[in-house]
This record gives structure tokens, sequence and C-alpha cells, in this order.
């Protein structure tokens, strides 16, 4: 594996450091951890900022809602027996859940 050197301000060198001793975790690994982390929320903001946009067109979202129900179908996997929800499909449980019709 190739090195490559990074130039850190010392506030945020002693972040790191102190990450790495609570962690029992190298400097390295810390760091990469913590790009994973950032990459992670990157992903996730990408994402929620589609949705808010795909709200935000009452047809698109719609058209969107509409293809979700199609992919119920899918999703029923007789797991609702299991917990008394009668054969509730998964999907439709998690909009339940999340608040959505």
């Amino acid at each position: 594996m190739g090195a490559t050197m990074v130039r850190l301000s010392a506030g945020a060198k002693a972040r790191l450091q102190k990450l790495a001793a609570e962690t029992g975790c190298s400097l390295t690994e810390t760091v990469e951890r913590a790009i994973d982390c950032f990459e992670r929320k990157v992903f996730f903001d990408r994402l929620n900022r589609g949705y808010e946009e795909l709200r935000a067109d009452p047809e698109a979202w719609a058209a969107h809602r509409s293809e979700m129900g199609e992919w119920d179908v899918a999703l029923n996997d007789g797991l609702g027996e299991l917990d008394g929800s009668e054969g509730e499909s998964a999907g439709a449980k998690s909009r339940s859940l999340a608040g959505e019709s």
C-alpha cells in the first residue's frame, strides 16, 4: 500500500490522535474510518436532496409512489404472518412506520 502525506492543522491532528487513542485504532485506520463516515454522509445528503426535489413535484412524487406500490408484491415474503400483521408487505409496513400512506 502506498503512503501519501497529508497536512493537518494542529487541532485536527490532536483530534485525530484522541480518536485513535479512544478507539484503539492506528492513525491511518482512524482517518480511513473518518473518510468512510463522511462518504456515507455525503451519499445520504444527496439522496435526501433528491427525495426533497421529487416530493416538490407532486406529479413526479405520485408516479414514484405508484411505482413503489407495484414493487410491494415483491416484498410480500410472508413475514407479516409471523408478527401478526396478516400478510402486510414489508414495504407497506415500512411506509406505515415512516408515517406515509
